[in-house]
């Protein structure tokens, strides 16, 4: 038995020196990050989509970073370090894309990314601050306030597209408001769909949201929802 124990220490202690060892590699000249290193790392129990929540971003955003179509940003660094060096099972806060990073409660908030998304108005949420611009009155007492721009026409005249508007997250959604609905993805790992409408109905099972170009409801189950947001403003 004790020998069994003494062996297990090994192991363990030799997987710690092989972290470090690659936690070095991932850091070293100028704060680089290597991902090759990364795909190396990312082994069970370590995972993209466990990064991702250690990021607190969308686990597309670790895709499009293996890929080499993203770059690390200085303040995820420390996430990044600190999610390979953490033992599974350790406490840790997890963030999903529906949480929205705060800005300054007095001056900022953050703008979110979006991106074209294809049929009945829909964009896609990138779940990263791509801006943070002056905070709006409608959003002066909302620590996790947030703005984004307005993809395609589906709701001309009221949101022009590349309109900024502004979303309060604890503000009751009523019928008849305008909100930012976040559905969940087709795929893991793919961006999850956003809407831009006005919310005419809600019953036990589904949505029934109103764009305006070309006139039209349509329903969206609840199922496939995360999140109803409400907007409260909008500037160019």
């Amino acid at each position: 038995m004790a020998g069994d124990i003494a062996i297990t220490a090994l192991r363990l202690q030799g997987l710690k020196c092989d972290t470090r060892n690659s936690l070095q590699m991932l850091f070293s000249q100028n704060g680089g990050m290597d991902t090759k290193e990364i795909k190396r790392l990312l082994k069970p129990p370590k995972t993209q989509i466990g990064l991702a929540r250690a990021l607190g971003v969308d686990p597309s955003a670790v895709s499009r970073l293996l890929r080499g179509g993203r770059e690390l940003k200085a303040r995820e660094i420390d996430k990044v370090r600190e999610y390979f060096e953490r033992p599974e099972g350790a406490p840790v806060n997890r963030p999903t894309f529906t949480q929205i990073p705060g800005g300054d409660p007095r001056d900022t908030i953050p703008v979110m990314g979006v991106s074209e998304g294809g049929e009945d108005g829909q964009s896609l949420w990138n779940g990263e601050a791509v801006d943070y611009i002056q905070r709006p009155p409608s959003l002066a007492n909302a620590p996790h306030g947030y703005a984004t721009f307005v993809v395609g026409s589906s709701m001309e005249p009221r949101y022009m597209p590349g309109e900024t508007i502004y979303v309060h997250p604890g503000k009751p959604v009523t019928i008849g408001c305008f909100v930012l609905v976040q559905l969940r993805p087709k795929n893991d790992g793919e961006p999850p769909p956003a809407l831009v409408k006005r919310l005419a109905k809600k019953t036990g099972s589904k949505l029934i949201l109103e764009q305006f170009t070309p006139p039209k409801p349509f329903d969206v189950p609840l199922a496939e929802v995360v999140s109803v947001h409400r907007i409260v403003g909008s500037a160019e």
